[in-house]
């Protein structure tokens, strides 16, 4: 930690990735987060303010109740009211970012295949109850003999079974 039991907020830091000094002020403090992955440990980050440290990329994250959808065209007026000539690509709401990120679709592979593997079962037991088994039954009961003890090879007939005894 830098500021150990202090407030951060409003303290500069030399903050590069040169060797050059740069300093910088600390605006606001967050969480570690998973940047890099879904299923990888959360680690420390910085986030650059504009006012301080403009680039040539910039990010623009809204936390909303409403649907992220219907904010869109708001929020890109805005952006624009403030850099006209500022271009607005990727947007998308969280949802659709996890749902696309590689680590997703890994964790729901082995999900789609039990369901692919299922189907085909169920499919192969349809089958083999309405087309296989019937025929093999018909054709098994057609040749079975019974031994009763008061007849000898009589043959099954629909409404009587074997037993042996």
């Amino acid at each position: 930690m830098v500021f150990p039991s202090q407030n951060a907020i409003g303290k500069r830091i030399n903050f590069t990735y040169t060797n050059e000094t740069h300093y910088v002020q600390i605006v606001g403090v967050v969480a570690n987060e998973n940047v890099d992955s879904l299923d990888a440990p959360p680690t420390p980050i910085v986030y650059d303010c504009y006012e301080q440290d403009p680039g040539p990329y910039f990010s623009l994250v809204v936390r909303t109740k409403q649907e992220p959808a219907s904010l869109a065209a708001v929020v890109t007026r805005a952006v624009h009211e403030l850099e006209p000539e500022a271009p607005i690509f990727k947007v998308s709401s969280m949802a659709q970012i996890i749902s696309t990120a590689p680590a997703m679709i890994v964790r729901a592979y082995p999900a789609y295949l039990i369901g692919g593997f299922s189907a085909l079962a169920l499919l192969l037991a349809h089958w083999v109850c309405t087309e296989l088994w019937p025929t093999a039954w018909r054709n098994a009961r057609a040749s079975l003999v019974c031994e009763w003890p008061w007849e000898r090879s009589a043959a099954i007939t629909e409404d009587r079974w074997c037993s042996s005894g």
